[in-house]
């Protein structure tokens, strides 16, 4: 006899609990602050005198380039291009071995303000967090874009990094906004309810946080080629075709919070220590000599984590 009213009284806190939260994230807004050419910036900070100079940063002295100003962009340098063909194509430009111990004491600065001013952020990669926004602006009492230019100007005048900052309603869309906004004036993009389904349905499936060209294939084959078509797409197909995370691309994309933040650190799924050869060999005793290196940098970086 007890039972049915247990479940009612369930019923009703499951609800009560759930219904608040789908209150509260209706209104949430997340930006997505993205470091501008993060390495090449990190070597401007530190040496004003690369300004406005096609800068690259190679991972080695006979490595690939991993990183290009705006500047070595336009001369046509490519990501990944060794640098003997960078060198030859492109003699203009400055080479510069990366500094990774540099570019994480940056990165930490950069996200300590972040942290600063939001007491949520997820940090996504060295040069990228997602920070929310809900509620800063009664706080800061500044609208969304400004804020997004506080934070800007924050960390430009702190620690000399130019960043471009996407806000929008979820997480797919301010990682999506943040891209667009590197081809804007001020490096910042707002897009709300209204922008979804104006500005944003012709563009390319592609340019959606993890989609990318191989998925983007796949949905061409179900004549989804832009954002409005897959946002118009039946769920029940989507589901069966391209499963939960299809699903939640849609949702996030109609401006729904469904990939929530993760502020809390995470041991990570794999831990790497890459670097190019200087030159090309088969010597058995030098390979060996390498590996055993970078498993020990690896096992090193596995030891100093929490």
């Amino acid at each position: 006899m007890l039972i049915p009213y247990i479940e009612k009284y369930l019923y009703i806190i499951y609800n009560t609990i759930l219904g608040a939260d789908i209150k509260l994230t209706q209104n949430k807004y997340i930006a997505l602050v993205d470091c501008d050419s993060f390495f090449c910036s990190c070597e401007r900070a530190v040496n004003p005198e690369l300004n406005n100079k096609p800068v690259c940063v190679v991972s080695n002295a006979r490595g690939c380039v991993i990183s290009r100003s705006r500047e070595a962009k336009q001369k046509g340098v490519k990501m990944g291009e060794p640098l003997f063909m960078a060198e030859k194509d492109h003699p203009e430009c400055i080479y510069i071995v990366a500094n990774h111990k540099l570019y994480l004491d940056i990165s930490k600065k950069v996200m300590a303000i972040l942290k600063d001013i939001s007491p949520n952020v997820e940090v996504y990669s060295i040069d990228e967090a997602f920070v929310d926004f809900t509620g800063l602006t009664r706080l800061y009492k500044r609208n969304y874009y400004k804020l997004a230019k506080y934070i800007q100007d924050k960390i430009m005048q702190e620690v000399k990094i130019p960043v471009s900052i996407g806000v929008s309603k979820s997480k797919t869309l301010a990682k999506l906004a943040s891209g667009r906004a590197k081809n804007t004036k001020d490096r910042i993009l707002l897009i709300g309810k209204r922008k979804i389904n104006k500005s944003l349905k012709d563009v390319d499936v592609s340019e959606v946080w993890g989609i990318g060209r191989r998925l983007a294939l796949r949905f061409r084959k179900f004549g989804v080629i832009n954002i409005g078509e897959l946002l118009k797409m039946d769920e029940e197909l989507l589901q069966k075709n391209f499963g939960i995370n299809g699903l939640t691309t849609k949702h996030e994309l109609s401006g729904e919070y469904v990939i929530r933040l993760n502020n809390r650190s995470q041991i990570p799924k794999s831990i790497s220590d890459t670097q190019s050869f200087p030159e090309f060999t088969s010597d058995y005793g030098y390979l060996k000599q390498e590996l055993m290196s970078h498993i020990h940098k690896t096992c090193s970086k596995l030891r100093k984590m929490p």
